[in-house]
Formats: C-alpha cells, structure tokens, sequence
C-alpha cells in the first residue's frame, strides 16, 4: 500500500513538473510570436512596397479562399450527380463552410496587422506592455 502512495506521489510530481514546463513553453512562443508580429509590422511600416506587397498578397489568397468554398459545393453536386453517390455531398459541405472561415480568420487577422501598422506608436506600447507581462510570467513560474 505504501508503494502505492510512493507512486502516485511520483506520478502527481512528473504530473506538475510536465504542466509547468509547459506552461513556460507556451509562454515563450508567444514572446517569440509577439517579437515576430514587432518585426513584421515595422518592416511592412518601413516599406510601401512591402506594405502593398503583403496586402495584395493577403486579399488574394481571401478571395482564392472565398472562391474555392463558393466553388467547392457546384463542383461535388454535378460530380455526385454523374457518378450518383449523393451521399458525399454531406462531407463537403462543411469543408465549404472550413474554407469561409478561414478567409474571415484570415482577414481578420490581416485586418489587425494593417490597422497596426496605422496606428504603429499605440500598437508597440500594447505589444510591449503584453509582452513584459509575459515576461514576468516566464521569470516568475
């Protein structure tokens, strides 16, 4: 009974080590994601030709999305229908729907990243203050 207790005091101690040192894990790649959002702002900042760059870069890849969750549907109901199996069309609908999403999540991120670089001053202090706070957080746990 005894070596019971033994080892789920060992089990619970690996348990606690695993769940800080993740915890510092992901404290850290969101610094490090924090640093990278700094570094791409100020460089698409820096450069209008970057700047129209990425911009043109982003709103095409939404509108390949938007087009391919518009498309993706017409495409499956004329297949389904020449080979008969209607029973597919049930799989690829919410792939549809996947593809919608990840444009708006695409935008809306976007969205962040070019209202950043307008308001460039006010974004750094709020990157900065989030990014101390997450420092404290590493140092302290």
């Amino acid at each position: 009974m005894e070596f019971l207790y033994f080892l789920a005091g060992v089990l619970i101690t690996f348990s606690f080590y695993r769940l800080q040192r993740d915890r510092k894990k992901k404290i850290r790649e969101r610094i490090e994601a924090l640093d990278a959002h700094i570094e791409y702002v100020s460089k698409i900042k820096d450069s209008s030709d970057e700047l129209f760059r990425k911009a043109f870069m982003w709103l095409f890849a939404v509108l390949f999305l938007m087009a391919a969750g518009l498309f993706l549907p017409k495409v499956v109901a004329h297949f389904t229908s020449i080979v008969g199996l209607q029973g597919l069309r049930v799989f690829f609908d919410p792939l549809s729907m996947f593809l919608f999403m990840a444009a708006a999540i695409v935008a809306a991120t976007e969205y962040r990243v070019y209202s950043d670089v307008i308001n460039f001053e006010k974004a750094m202090e709020r990157v900065n203050k989030k990014k101390a706070e997450l420092q404290r957080k590493y140092e302290d746990s």
